[in-house]
């Protein structure tokens, strides 16, 4: 609906207003199961300064992830369109070092082809080497990356060194959605109190969907977005979130629901936490205002 989209519109332009840090954390993409995909979340992460496959997987596993683990041709294309843009690689002296994937050779195996593995436990079947590759160059190679010859990029894959810092990217995917966290702060007239549950996720060819029961009937209600918690005491209930968004008099149906859904769109960084609340005029509530409890989400 156009009020979700302004409500995110009006995040994007603030969230850009920031400064970016050495580590770009990128926007999470759904593959949906509907799609012929895995159902989990996609997310390229930029490392301009340089990473090894050691840092980007402890920064995975940090954002409640873990590396890609492309086990189809599918899903290897779907993890190489999120990172074909150059700013991901490092061009070498004879090859182009893309990001790093989690696929990784345990200690001891046959070289230089044998023993690789997915961290994740899923089935080690589908490969892409580059021809030449795996080699363990120097003896030391045991991680998985994109690669490609010249200053190209491919979907191919490298064995690459786990501390090679020279990497400027990694691909870290999450079997699902940060759930969202209810902060409470409800208040009430006569009837129910009002309940606000978010469903869908924060991420990139998902859906974000906020539906208020138990609204006063035949009012409105104002939709509060904060980009942080403010918690204080107002009107008997607790505003829960800071007031950076205000979205005004959305319609209550004669159910007593509010509903807003909207296509979560591009541009917005994973990461971000997000607080949401409703507040509604009730002439029953001692100081003339209902209100949902406060959920707080986190986008991928």
């Amino acid at each position: 609906m156009s009020h979700g989209r302004a409500l995110v519109t009006s995040l994007v332009v603030t969230l850009w207003l920031t400064a970016m840090p050495a580590v770009v954390q990128g926007q999470a993409t759904w593959w949906p199961a509907e799609a012929g995909g895995t159902g989990h979340f996609y997310e390229p992460v930029l490392a301009p300064d340089g990473i090894s496959c050691a840092d980007a997987a402890a920064d995975a596993f940090a954002r409640g992830g873990y590396l890609a683990t492309p086990t189809t041709s599918a899903e290897n294309t779907f993890c190489y369109d999120l990172i074909s843009d150059p700013a991901y690689w490092f061009v070498s002296s004879n090859a182009s070092l893309g990001p790093w994937l989690g696929g990784l050779q345990t200690a001891g195996s046959s070289e230089p082809a044998g023993g690789w593995q997915w961290p994740s436990g899923e089935r080690w079947s589908y490969e892409a080497w580059a021809p030449g590759e795996p080699n363990n160059l120097n003896g030391i190679e045991s991680r998985l990356q994109f690669i490609a010859l010249g200053t190209a990029t491919s979907s191919l894959w490298n064995d690459g060194y786990e501390h090679d810092d020279r990497m400027l990217g990694y691909v870290v995917e999450y079997d699902q959605a940060p759930p969202f966290i209810n902060w409470g702060g409800a208040v009430s007239g006569a009837g129910p109190q009002p309940v606000l549950t978010a469903t869908g996720a924060m991420a990139l060819g998902a859906s974000l969907e906020l539906t208020v029961t138990n609204a006063p009937l035949g009012g409105v209600a104002h939709l509060v977005l904060g980009l942080s918690p403010l918690n204080v005491p107002l009107w008997n209930g607790i505003l829960v979130p800071a007031p950076d968004v205000l979205l005004l008099n959305l319609p209550v149906d004669p159910t007593g629901t509010v509903s807003q859904v909207a296509p979560w769109p591009p541009g917005v960084p994973g990461g971000i936490d997000l607080w949401f609340q409703y507040w509604m005029p009730d002439p029953t509530a001692s100081k003339g205002w209902a209100a949902s409890d406060g959920v707080q989400g986190t986008s991928l």
